[in-house]
């Protein structure tokens, strides 16, 4: 089994190209693979942009993306996005500390997610690999 890394590091997104490539394509509704959606993670010492196309993240922000999520702690999108809960976004968002610029239809679409049984796996392979 591969190590853990940080969500959103380097070495997680290398484990993750990894994993996405062993699965293959994902049978995925067609919501889902139409979402495209990048993120901004404003932590003062290490900001991060990265997006999720598909239903898979990529490392760097997408041009094609129609919403942009800006949080101030990435430990939210990791319990919304890797443990697939996603309170601790929802109140962020509430109390104005997550931003939320275009189509924010895209946001309730994933929310309505239920992922494939080929998708639930290679998401239990990415918790797998991602720091608690």
């Amino acid at each position: 089994m591969a190590a853990q890394q940080e969500f959103l590091s380097d070495a997680w997104f290398d484990q993750l190209e990894q994993l996405i490539e062993q699965h293959g394509e994902l049978q995925l509704p067609s919501k889902i693979a139409a979402l495209c959606i990048n993120f901004e993670v404003d932590e003062p010492d290490a900001p991060k942009k990265f997006a999720l196309k598909g239903g898979l993240f990529y490392r760097t922000p997408v041009s094609d993306a129609t919403t942009t999520v800006c949080v101030d702690d990435a430990s939210a999108l990791k319990m919304a996005l890797i443990d697939q809960d996603p309170s601790d976004l929802i109140e962020r968002f509430m109390t104005g500390r997550v931003r939320v610029q275009g189509d924010i239809t895209q946001l309730m679409a994933a929310q309505s997610f239920k992922p494939t049984a080929q998708h639930k796996a290679l998401l239990e392979q990415v918790k797998a690999i991602t720091l608690p």
